[in-house]
């Protein structure tokens, strides 16, 4: 009989706060955009960049208003900045929102799979019950908290507004638009005003950090304290810690791709790693490690356990399955 058939895990219910998350998400995101006025010079403001090839070509305010003023003139060779924007290039991300999307979303649930593989797990333990309940509970939380992310995230840009450091750069793309008679960057403007918090800081921070707090604790489980040497034991823990530096490299290239200023990639990250604590302790802790305990040695005493909050603990059935 499968161990962790008698271990509570998420039901439909459960799955209702990610999904009020997700609503919140996509309200947020429908909210009109609040542009502060904040003073900023446009001789201080970031140029935005184009990717040709290993190289990136800057385009500053100037550059951009040059270009639309010269779209016409056929007398004129379009060349650096101007060929891409003629093009419709979009501005450069060294971390683009689709890679951003993989990251965030496919592959936390590759970890799941890869840490509840069989070769991963003690001789008996393994069945597909098993694996489906960890998977579950895992996904729970972790959903929680990038939901959770963002949606805070989503709230405090549309309302707050603050101006990106490349703002004024972002703001000439309208008015190239304008110049030339297209609707190219026509969502420049807007972008020029989301600067707080970070959306690939929010996002990816919170995936990572519940990443690594899940691995951490299946690592932890599996190796238990021990009054001889622990080093292999810190070694393993503290590689599971990994993730978190690709949530650092994200958030650090949109400080060096000009599109957020570092203290709103700092607030970001912390939203993230709220989130992230928030869905591990509150959604995916409390079951998995119920789960985990069933696969080393302790299966009667979390059936107990099990059996007394939902009330059944005096029943025959279940003091005949605990001796």
């Amino acid at each position: 009989m499968c161990c962790s058939c008698t271990v509570k895990q998420p039901g439909i219910v459960d799955w209702a706060t990610p999904l009020l998350f997700l609503v919140l998400s996509i309200v947020a995101a429908v909210i009109p955009q609040h542009e502060a006025n904040h003073v900023q010079s446009e001789m201080v403001s970031y140029p935005i960049w184009f990717s040709d090839g290993d190289a990136r070509v800057y385009c500053d305010v100037a550059a951009i208003r040059g270009c639309a003023a010269s779209f016409n003139d056929t007398s004129v060779t379009k060349v650096g900045c101007c060929t891409f924007l003629a093009a419709g290039e979009v501005p450069g991300n060294t971390v683009s929102v689709a890679v951003l999307v993989v990251e965030t979303f496919v592959l936390p649930v590759v970890i799941f799979c890869a840490a509840c593989a069989p070769i991963f797990m003690k001789e008996g333990s393994y069945s597909l019950a098993s694996f489906g309940a960890e998977i579950n509970a895992a996904s729970l939380g972790w959903l929680t908290g990038v939901l959770m992310s963002s949606a805070v995230m989503g709230f405090f840009k549309r309302i707050i507004g603050y101006p990106r450091p490349n703002s004024f750069s972002l703001q000439a793309l309208g008015e190239y638009d304008t110049a030339t008679g297209r609707t190219t960057y026509e969502s420049a403007t807007h972008e020029a005003y989301t600067n707080f918090p970070s959306g690939h800081a929010s996002l990816i921070t919170s995936a990572m950090v519940f990443v690594s707090l899940y691995l951490s604790s299946k690592v932890q489980k599996a190796m238990p304290f021990s009054a001889g040497s622990n080093g292999l034991r810190l070694l393993a823990a503290s590689l599971c810690y990994l993730p978190f530096f690709l949530a650092m490299y994200v958030s650090a290239s949109r400080v060096l791709d000009y599109w957020h200023s570092p203290a709103c990639v700092c607030l970001g990250m912390l939203d993230g790693a709220i989130c992230a604590f928030f869905g591990w302790t509150v959604a995916s802790e409390p079951y998995l490690s119920r789960l985990w305990s069933t696969h080393d040695g302790s299966k009667a005493k979390v059936d107990v356990e099990v059996a007394q909050d939902i009330g059944i603990a005096a029943h025959p059935p279940v003091q005949a399955a605990v001796a």
